[in-house]
């Protein structure tokens, strides 16, 4: 159980959607950095990508993130959007639950069987004991089958929640120190597909097309300015 006094210390992460404008390499989190892997002497390369301020960065892209959820209607819309892509997951998840749970149902009600075969003298009990350790092996898989389903199972319903949404969205305060770090961090995986970084702006692109006043279809992308007083 996650510490209350200590939750707020969780925060959201890009790790794994920052790459490199540049040269398009996967940039790593360092300390507090970004680091583009291609601007080392080691790398043989000299790409001209600063690092950027992971923190700065993080709170950048979640603010132009609330800049388009900015209104009721839009927020709907988002949520109904990301409902289509979750939908099909929760099928996937709940299928995957479904037939672990089965299959250690099935493992389980073996036990007697093994067990009046001893009682029977058609096997002995080291044999038996073999098989048990095997049906052991195999429900301890298929438990954390079931387990793993069921919490991507918890996590795609706080996405289809409006107001779980809402909650996170009020402020780029409230989305990076609120109470429920791993639904903030759902929701951004969900929503952005990458961040390309150079020296001085960062390149947003989202999974799903965001609502915008000028582009009744949505946009893809966002470009915003990185202020060169939080790069290093």
């Amino acid at each position: 159980m996650v510490n209350p006094t200590t939750v707020h210390k969780i925060k959201p992460s890009l790790n794994d959607m920052v790459y490199c404008a540049n040269c398009g390499a996967a940039m790593a989190q360092t300390g507090q950095r970004y680091y583009c892997p291609n601007t080392s002497v080691d790398s043989g390369r000299n790409c001209p990508t600063k690092p950027v301020h992971a923190d700065h960065l993080r709170y950048t892209v979640i603010n132009e993130l609330l800049n388009r959820l900015a209104t009721d209607d839009v927020l709907q819309t988002i949520v109904e959007t990301i409902n289509e892509t979750t939908n099909a997951n929760a099928r996937i998840q709940r299928q995957r639950m479904e037939q672990a749970e089965a299959a250690i149902a099935e493992a389980n009600a073996q036990r007697p069987a093994l067990l009046q075969l001893v009682e029977d003298g058609d096997k002995t009990y080291q044999d038996v004991a073999a098989d048990i350790d095997e049906l052991d092996r195999t429900t301890a898989g298929l438990a954390f089958e079931s387990i793993v389903a069921r919490n991507e199972l918890e996590k795609i319903a706080f996405i289809s929640d409006e107001q779980g949404i809402r909650d996170t969205t009020t402020s780029v305060d409230t989305w990076l120190g609120g109470n429920n770090p791993e639904e903030a961090q759902e929701l951004l995986d969900l929503l952005v597909q990458k961040v390309t970084v150079s020296s001085e702006s960062a390149l947003i692109v989202y999974h799903v097309p965001m609502p915008a006043a000028e582009h009744p279809e949505g946009v893809t992308e966002d470009r915003v300015e990185l202020y060169p007083s939080k790069n290093a």
